[in-house]
């Protein structure tokens, strides 16, 4: 991340001139295997699901809110 920062600030980091054409050849040569985290697994929610956590969550903000209010 480091080394994408530098090669797209490069005309504001003119103090890194010798190290961004270092940072450069990392990125062209880097090539990262993909570890899942265990346990993790991608789902898109469907607009029902988004609904229903849309009321939940907006039913917990109203009693906590009613709570504080004397």
């Amino acid at each position: 991340m480091v080394d994408e920062m530098l090669v797209a600030g490069r005309q504001w980091l003119p103090q890194y001139s010798e190290e961004i054409p270092k940072a450069e050849k990392r990125l062209a040569d880097s090539r990262l295997p993909l570890h899942p985290a265990k346990g993790f697994r991608l789902h898109t929610k469907t607009v029902e699901e988004m609904a229903e956590e849309k009321a939940k969550y907006r039913a917990l903000a109203s009693a906590a809110a009613k709570e504080n209010v004397k």
